[in-house]
């Protein structure tokens, strides 16, 4: 899936072949798949939220730091290391990346 990026004076946009989305509205989706992953009953829908947000925006590192400290929660840590060594690629000087690797 290509992804292409254009800007405004106020914010960027990332299109793929069908969706237009603001960085706006990826930080707020990721905002909400933090709140609802508080909960355990919801935290497939946070999931599933997760893995859209890095669907418009695959570079998006601070995702890939929420899913694995999310799967980290949930006793999922093969999957947390992966997606915290992600983050890692994205920010590699990033303190929260790095502490987040080392208690892995």
């Amino acid at each position: 899936m290509e992804i292409s990026r254009s800007s405004s004076h106020h914010d960027h946009l990332y299109s793929t072949s069908t969706t237009t989305v603001s960085q706006l509205h990826l930080t707020a989706l990721l905002r909400l798949a933090e709140l609802i992953s508080k909960d355990p009953l919801k935290r497939r829908e946070a999931e599933s939220l997760h893995e859209r947000i890095l669907s418009l925006k695959s570079d998006y590192g601070v995702v890939y730091e929420s899913y694995g400290n999310m799967m980290r929660s949930m006793n999922r840590h093969e999957e947390a290391a992966v997606m915290l060594a992600k983050a890692l690629e994205y920010h590699p000087q990033d303190p929260d990346a790095l502490y987040n690797v080392s208690h892995e």
